[in-house]
């Protein structure tokens, strides 16, 4: 099996082939996986979320070479796999010694003389790669950490349950909000996902009720479903 780990705020978007998973995963059929950057995607100007997790409302982002370093790594879970980290998979000292590999972002194996890769491959957890590994050649990961800022404000007073209660602060909302470039790429896959949730919605028995639902969390100007039902 090929495992991936994505926060619900990001979504993998593959540059090669059909852009589907097993375009990826039949790249080369010896690595272990491919570590892929992230693309931080900021509020694009707008202050109303409106339901879509895959909307033109939200395509401005970060130029090339911003926050790129930080991946997630889609990987075959099997022989050589440790346990997890939320980044990328921890592997057996046998698995490197015996030559063992992944893939960059321009599809080459990763440079074993990285600092940062060293640090993998001695069993200690990091997020990011090194700079001669990271880009978005194959593919990215669409990283809407801040929607709006309404939204955010919701998330932040939220807070989290990690090892730091105020990691969401607006330090980190200008840090993840960026709005320098354009990539609308991910949006040849938005009717596709509207319809997966209005199938979710049929399912669950939620298509006439969702909008109620959220609307008591949310005030009609921080999360406005009025385009519900989906078709």
């Amino acid at each position: 099996d090929w495992v991936i780990w994505l926060d619900a705020d990001e979504f993998l978007n593959i540059h090669v082939g059909g852009g589907v998973v097993g375009d990826l995963t039949s790249f080369d059929g010896s690595a272990q996986g491919i570590c892929v950057g992230w693309r931080l995607f900021g509020d694009s100007g707008q202050s109303i979320f409106r339901g879509r997790q895959i909307s033109p409302d939200f395509s401005s982002c970060a130029n090339e070479g911003v926050g790129w370093l930080n991946v997630k790594t889609l990987f075959k879970y099997g022989a050589g796999f440790s346990h997890f980290f939320n980044h990328k998979p921890m592997m057996t000292k046998a698995f490197w010694d015996d030559g063992g590999y992944f893939l960059n972002a321009s599809g080459q194996p990763m440079q074993h003389n990285g600092e940062l890769l060293k640090r993998w491959r001695n069993g200690k957890p990091r997020g990011k790669v090194d700079e001669v590994d990271a880009g978005w050649k194959l593919a990215q990961i669409n990283h809407y950490a801040v929607r709006t800022k309404p939204l955010f404000e919701h998330k932040r007073r939220r807070g989290t349950a990690g090892e730091n209660p105020n990691r969401y602060n607006w330090r980190y909302f200008r840090g993840m909000n960026f709005n320098t470039a354009r990539d609308e790429t991910i949006l040849r896959w938005q009717t596709a996902v509207d319809q997966q949730i209005a199938m979710l919605l049929d399912q669950t028995g939620l298509r006439e009720t969702y909008a109620a639902l959220i609307g008591r969390s949310y005030a009609p100007d921080v999360v406005d479903l009025s385009g519900y039902p989906l078709p």
